[in-house]
C-alpha cells in the first residue's frame, strides 16, 4: 500500500512539472513575439527618421537652388542691364490700329479691320477736305472771341497729332539696321504662319529654304515702314483739314462743331483697337490685340538734330508753322488783304470792312454797289424789293417803325410801316409780289410795292 501511495504522488508532480514547462514556454513564445514587434517598430521608427532626415536634406537642397537660381536671375538680370540697359528703357506699341497690320499678315482679319477703319478715316477727312474752298480765306471773323478759339484750336490739333510723332519715333526705333527689335514683329508673322499654315505672297518671297519667315528688307518693309508711313499720312492730313476748317469758321460754335468732328476721326485707329480689345470683333482679334499689348521694344538713345531732341522738335516745328500760318492769316483779315482781294474795286475804309457779311444792309458810302459786291450780298434782297429807294440806312426800312426819311412812294413808305391808314383785309396778299387792285393806293403803298 505504501509503495502505491508513492507511485501515484509521483504522477502528480510529473503532471505539474510538465503543465509549468508548457505555460512557460507559453510565456516564452509570447515574450519572443512582443520582443519581434518591439523591434519591428523601432525599425519603423529608424527608418521614419531616415525619411524625415532625408526630406529634410531634400528640403535644404531645394532651398539652395531656389536661392542659386534666384542669384542667377538677378545676375542674368544685371547682365542684360548692363547690355541693352534697365528695364525702363522698354516700351510698348502705342496700341492702335497701325499696330494689328505690324504683327498679322496682309490679308488677315487684323489687316482687313485696320485698312477698313483706315478708308474710313481717309474719305471722311476727304469729304470735308472737298467743302472745304482752299482759295478762298474769309475776309472777316465775328469777333475776336473766334480768334482766340482759333489758336487754341490749332494749338490742341498739333498736340493731340500722336500719329504723327509716334510714326516717326517708331521708324527711327526700328529702322533696319536695328534688326534685333523689329523682329519681335516679325515672330508675330510667324507663329501666325504657323498656327494657320498659310503664307502670303510676300511672306513666301522673304521665306528662307526652309521656308521660315526671315527678317529682310521686304519684311521691314511691310512690317515696320509701310504701316508707320500709313499712320504718318493720316496724321499729317488730320492737321492740315483740321487747319483749314479753323481758319473758314466765322464764328465760335461753327468752328468747335466742325473741330470736335475731326478729332472725332483722328481717333478712329484708337476706338477701333479698344472694341478689339474688348473682344467686339470676335476672339481671334481680342487675341491679337493681347499680342500688341506683350511687345516691348527697347527704347533708343534719343535721337537729335542740330544739338537738339528730334521728337519735341517735331512737335515744336508743327506747332510753329501751324500758329504762325494763322498768325499771318489774322494779321491779313485785319489790315483788308483777304477783302481787298475779293473786291478789288470796293474803295471803303479797313473799319467799314465789319459792316460785310452780317445779314443787315446798312448802305454805308458805296457798300452797296455793284464793285463791293452789295455789301457782300447783304443789300441784294432790299435792291431787288426797293430797287429806286434811296435811304441812307436800308436796314431801317420794313422793321415795324415808321421812319419818315423813308416814307415815300420810292421806299414803300417806309417798306409799309407808314401805312397807317391801309385797310387790309388779307395780309397775305400785301407785298407777295402780284399787284391787287385793293390795295394799289397810296395809303397802301400801292399794294406794298407791288404796283409801282
Amino acid at each position: 500500500m505504501i509503495l502505491d501511495c508513492q507511485g501515484s504522488s509521483f504522477d502528480v508532480d510529473n503532471d505539474h512539472r510538465q503543465e509549468g514547462m508548457q505555460q512557460q514556454t507559453f510565456l516564452l513564445e509570447e515574450i519572443r513575439k512582443l520582443h519581434s514587434r518591439v523591434e519591428k517598430l523601432e525599425c519603423e521608427v529608424k527608418k521614419a527618421n531616415e525619411r524625415a532626415h532625408e526630406a529634410g536634406e531634400r528640403a535644404r537642397q531645394a532651398e539652395e537652388r531656389a536661392n542659386g537660381a534666384t542669384e542667377s536671375a538677378q545676375t542674368s538680370l544685371a547682365a542684360l542691364e548692363k547690355l541693352n540697359g534697365p528695364a525702363s528703357e522698354y516700351t510698348s506699341l502705342s496700341g492702335d490700329m497701325y499696330d494689328l497690320m505690324k504683327i498679322r499678315p496682309l490679308f488677315s482679319r487684323s489687316w482687313a479691320l485696320s485698312t477698313f477703319i483706315l478708308h474710313l478715316q481717309i474719305q471722311t477727312l476727304r469729304s470735308i477736305y472737298n467743302e472745304l474752298d482752299m482759295s478762298a480765306i474769309p475776309y472777316r471773323v465775328e469777333s475776336y472771341d473766334t480768334i482766340i478759339v482759333q489758336y487754341i484750336a490749332v494749338i490742341i490739333s498739333v498736340a493731340m497729332s500722336r500719329d504723327v510723332v509716334l510714326s516717326i519715333k517708331e521708324i527711327s526705333t526700328l529702322w533696319i539696321s536695328n534688326k534685333e527689335e523689329w523682329e519681335k514683329l516679325v515672330r508675330c508673322h510667324q507663329e501666325a504662319a504657323q498656327a494657320s499654315h498659310c503664307l502670303s505672297w510676300w511672306e513666301k518671297v522673304a521665306c528662307n529654304r526652309n521656308h521660315e519667315v526671315e527678317p529682310n528688307s521686304i519684311m521691314w518693309f511691310v512690317v515696320i515702314l509701310l504701316p508707320n508711313l500709313v499712320q504718318l499720312f493720316v496724321g499729317t492730313s488730320v492737321i492740315f483739314v483740321t487747319f483749314w476748317v479753323v481758319v473758314q469758321s466765322e464764328d465760335v460754335l461753327g468752328l468747335l462743331k466742325d473741330f470736335t468732328a475731326i478729332q472725332l476721326i483722328s481717333e478712329l485707329d484708337d476706338i477701333g483697337f479698344w472694341l478689339a480689345e474688348i473682344g467686339y470683333f470676335g476672339e481671334r482679334l481680342k487675341n491679337d490685340t493681347m499680342e500688341v499689348r506683350k511687345i516691348q521694344i527697347k527704347e533708343q538713345d534719343e535721337r537729335k538734330f542740330l544739338g537738339l531732341p528730334l521728337f519735341p522738335l517735331i512737335f515744336l516745328v508743327l506747332l510753329g508753322l501751324s500758329v504762325g500760318l494763322l498768325t499771318i492769316i489774322v494779321v491779313n483779315q485785319a489790315n483788308g488783304y483777304y477783302f481787298r482781294q475779293q473786291y478789288p474795286l470796293c474803295e471803303i475804309s479797313t473799319s467799314d470792312i465789319r459792316l460785310f457779311g452780317n445779314d443787315q444792309c446798312d448802305g454805308v458810302g458805296d457798300i452797296n454797289s455793284f464793285k463791293c459786291g452789295f455789301e457782300d450780298g447783304d443789300c441784294t434782297a432790299f435792291n431787288l424789293a426797293f430797287p429806286n429807294c434811296d435811304a441812307k440806312e436800308p436796314f431801317t426800312v420794313s422793321d415795324g417803325i415808321c421812319n419818315d426819311e423813308n416814307n415815300y412812294k420810292e421806299c414803300a413808305f417806309d417798306g409799309g410801316d407808314c401805312l397807317v391808314d391801309c385797310q387790309i383785309q388779307d395780309p397775305y396778299r400785301l407785298g407777295d409780289g402780284n399787284c391787287d387792285d385793293v390795295y394799289n393806293t397810296e395809303a397802301c403803298g400801292f399794294d406794298k410795292g407791288d404796283c409801282l
